[in-house]
């Protein structure tokens, strides 16, 4: 009591000094802090209440304020001090009357003939009553409060989670739900009558929060989305198909998959499929080119992440190498091509010639890019000639022919 009369007597000392200019004195809404929320200002307001705030007319110091200064004490926030509802009120702010109920809001305030307090939600208020009072924390609905309105200078929330005093609200539609659940980034939450959800969402979730540390049990921690998507296989045959294998990790399960695929250097993308829980999706390419394969995961939250993959599609190897001539003399040279398409390039040629009657092949050249090669045979007959040509996958296709030496 006795630290209490000294702190009184400080702020009724200070209080005279100020008491001259108190009804010329406002705090336009553009002197308020860009960060003044609605939650700031319940929880400036419960703090006065625990730290027992003294009640001293026209007072605005920490720890000695009026009613209004209660207020203005928060960043400055409320507008003419001694009308704060017509501040409200001139800017086309909300208000209404207290008899038919007042809004889920945090930090509304709430005017009766030469008072005013704040609403810090679930049907209590805060305000610093009268000498010797000081500050008061009671149902809002046990006052003869007239009017709530909202505060010049104080951001209010539309949707998303608030954070107050260690409890967790969440916001639809400018007010904070009550008596309900729901499902949000995959986890079910449930909000008493009071609006206090049972558990508190991930720390990063807050779209407003006084600062405090949530209390109760916390959602499960949710790591980054990541897409894993694969290809069956990054080359294939012309003709043949391609599966992406959609895959994810991290976010909120379930998810959904897009796939598309393009040529390599087109405008143009080709939907395979839109947002399925399909996760296997079949490609035929048309052509043989190079492809883009491109796709998008979203989780239960709507994040979704990108991923890039490639593929190339060959046609079949052939092996388009020939012989310069099907006869010469013996002593004369014949002339082998070695040329292919097809496959997947590189390719590697070994050109080899046997007389029919023999079964042994005699190798003439080996090489790894088109060339000719050069045989003589050294005696007269019908000699088979064959070209290997192996591409950079291991496909080997062989070509025979036959040169007749005379």
């Amino acid at each position: 009591m006795k630290n209490k009369f000294i702190k009184r007597s400080i702020a009724v000392l200070l209080t005279w000094i100020m008491v001259g200019c108190l009804f010329i004195t406002e705090t336009p809404a553009s002197a308020a802090k860009e960060k003044a929320t609605n939650v700031g200002l319940a929880a400036h307001c419960l703090n006065a209440y625990r730290e027992d705030w003294t009640y001293v007319w026209g007072g605005t110091s920490y720890g000695a304020v009026d009613c209004s200064g209660l207020i203005a004490t928060y960043n400055g926030v409320g507008g003419i001090r001694f009308d704060m509802l017509y501040s409200c009120q001139s800017e086309g702010r909300s208000w209404g009357y207290v008899s038919n109920g007042i809004p889920n809001i945090h930090g509304l305030g709430l005017h009766s003939p030469g008072h005013v307090g704040v609403y810090v939600g679930s049907d209590m208020a805060v305000d610093a009553r009268d000498t010797g009072i000081d500050m008061c924390y009671q149902n809002a609905y046990s006052r003869p409060w007239v009017e709530w309105f909202m505060i010049t200078g104080v951001n209010y929330p539309t949707n998303g989670w608030v954070l107050l005093d260690g409890k967790s609200f969440y916001y639809e539609n400018g007010q904070y739900i009550t008596h309900t659940t729901r499902t949000l980034g995959g986890v079910k939450y449930t909000f008493n009558s009071a609006g206090v959800s049972n558990i508190a969402p991930p720390s990063n979730s807050y779209v407003s929060s006084d600062g405090s540390q949530p209390t109760g049990k916390s959602a499960p921690s949710v790591s980054d989305l990541k897409s894993l998507s694969d290809l069956s296989k990054q080359t294939l045959l012309l003709g043949n198909s391609v599966t992406v294998n959609c895959h994810a990790s991290g976010g909120r399960a379930p998810y959904k998959y897009s796939v598309y695929y393009r040529k390599k250097g087109s405008a143009k993308w080709s939907t395979v499929q839109n947002y399925s829980t399909n996760r296997a999706v079949r490609i035929t390419p048309q052509a043989a080119v190079e492809y883009e394969v491109r796709t998008f995961v979203k989780d239960s939250a709507g994040s979704i992440v990108q991923q890039d993959l490639s593929m190339t599609v060959y046609k079949p190897l052939c092996n388009t190498s020939h012989i310069s001539t099907s006869k010469i003399k013996l002593g004369d040279k014949a002339e082998i091509c070695c040329s292919a398409e097809g496959g997947a390039q590189s390719y590697r040629y070994s050109v080899y010639y046997k007389p029919r009657t023999s079964e042994k092949w005699i190798m003439a050249y080996t090489c790894v890019v088109g060339t000719s090669v050069i045989i003589q045979p050294a005696e007269p007959g019908i000699y088979d000639v064959r070209v290997d040509v192996m591409d950079a996958r291991g496909k080997t296709v062989k070509k025979l022919t036959s040169l007749n030496v005379k």
